[in-house]
């Protein structure tokens, strides 16, 4: 409401009188610059602390700047497969236990395959998973444009009559210390600790 409305009026009014019926121009642009302002001051007061990257503007965590890192795109379905064996790699050069590695290999498959198949979107879809690894602790982050999927919600819709559904969402739950789910502006944001 502030970017399409308020601040668009507030700067007609207060330029009309200066510039003319170029103030109509020059408010989208101090609408713009006014409502970034108005995002960064709400996160400075949320954070305790002036914002120092859009995670910190967006309150997503950034739970992948320790360790080493990978990361991976895929674009389609057919390429998840081989995922989990590349993530069982990286997790196990990493000084990860041969039961973590295959754990963060099962979780990546699982809800990448999830993510994909409950995609319903004109436009292709695109995830991108972040892997972290330090000491013996693994930190997944799978971000995806599809339709919004959480699976902590699918996972509340157990039906007892049926135990094959949800499983993969179940063994994931189970795997995993710590599940957040987030959407933001379009894009999924799971993250998974292991």
């Amino acid at each position: 409401m502030f970017n399409a409305i308020v601040f668009p009026l507030g700067w007609v009014f207060i330029l009309k009188g200066m510039i003319g019926i170029f103030a109509v121009w020059g408010c989208f642009a101090g609408a713009e610059v006014l409502t970034l302002i108005l995002i960064a001051c709400v996160s400075a007061k949320k954070l305790g602390h002036f914002p120092k990257s859009l995670y910190d503007m967006l309150f997503i965590k950034s739970e992948l700047s320790c360790g080493k890192t990978m990361s991976v795109s895929i674009k389609a379905f057919n390429e998840v497969s081989g995922i989990s064996e590349k993530i069982q790699i990286f997790c196990s050069s990493s000084g990860i236990d041969k039961k973590k590695s295959y754990a963060a290999g099962l979780c990546v498959e699982e809800m990448t395959r999830n993510a994909l198949h409950n995609t319903k979107s004109k436009h292709s879809p695109s995830v991108d998973i972040f892997v972290s690894c330090e000491e013996n602790n693994v930190t997944i982050r799978i971000r995806d444009n599809t339709t919004e999927f959480d699976p902590k919600t699918r996972l509340s819709a157990f039906d007892p009559c049926d135990p094959c559904k949800n499983i993969g969402i179940r063994i994931v739950s189970g795997i995993a210390k710590k599940m957040n789910y987030q959407s933001r502006f379009g894009m999924n944001v799971l993250s998974i600790e292991i």
